[in-house]
């Protein structure tokens, strides 16, 4: 048990009401109110990330591939590296 500590060691919870309304729209726009940053980084009006379908997306530094799987499921064509073996 003692290993999942490292595996839940960064995460951490927000009490967020989505009253039943999990469109994409509002569940980034509930997460940024709470967050310093957006669920997949900095999202401001000089800086936002769309993806379109057959983009090619490079994630260096992909961690556990969350962007990655986003990336993926938009239908963009997804090259994850994570240099760090224990990450």
């Amino acid at each position: 048990m003692s290993g999942l500590k490292y595996v839940f060691d960064d995460v951490y919870v927000i009490p967020i009401s989505f009253h039943n309304n999990y469109s994409q729209a509002n569940v980034i726009t509930l997460v940024d109110q709470f967050t310093a940053e957006g669920p997949y980084g900095l999202v401001s009006e000089q800086v936002d990330v769309k993806i379109k379908q057959e983009d090619v997306v490079f994630d260096v530094g992909a961690w556990i591939g969350d962007f990655s799987a986003l990336a993926a499921a938009q239908g963009a064509i997804v090259y994850a590296f994570e240099p760090t073996p224990n990450t």
